[in-house]
């Protein structure tokens, strides 16, 4: 559908697509919060890091997904240092350090020589918690970014 030939056009898309993408953002606060015991700090420094272990894993190729389903060993992951970490939440240094030192001695994650990574057995115990909402809460904006006439393919600059 073209964005002329929305009800919305595509000033409303714009407001509807925000509105949408902030009652997302809320909805994964909620599951944020809640697996990391009330802590929004400690939820996103923990994601950063997790995302960061990783993050040479992840090139755009097809071999990104080589584990499945199964999340990737221990020894797959790169421990990210705390400067890494406050450039990259944007928080001060000395907050990342307090952050990750609660998360440490809370064992959700383990300290290196060369920073820290969040153990593969904890990464599986928080997706046994959130991975269907969040997987639903996935599907769910998809489903009502569709309804409202947005294109997702254009938004994504394309087709692969």
């Amino acid at each position: 559908m073209s964005d002329d030939a929305s009800p919305l056009g595509l000033e409303g898309k714009s407001r509807q697509t925000a509105r949408l993408m902030r009652e997302h953002m809320l909805r994964l606060y909620h599951l944020f919060h809640r697996n990391t015991g009330g802590d929004l700090l400690a939820g996103i420094v923990c994601a950063t890091i997790i995302s960061a272990n990783l993050s040479h894993m992840a090139t755009g190729s097809d071999d990104d997904d080589a584990f499945g389903d199964a999340l990737p060993p221990d020894e797959m992951r790169r421990p990210v240092s705390m400067q890494a970490l406050a450039r990259a939440t944007l928080l001060p240094r000395e907050t990342v350090r307090r952050t990750v030192g609660r998360l440490v001695d809370a064992g959700v994650c383990v300290r290196t020589p060369r920073g820290v990574y969040v153990p593969t057995a904890i990464i599986a115990a928080m997706d046994n918690v959130s991975t269907v909402e969040i997987e639903r809460e996935f599907r769910r904006i998809l489903i009502r970014l569709r309804r409202i006439g947005v294109d997702l393919v254009t938004v994504a600059g394309g087709r692969d």
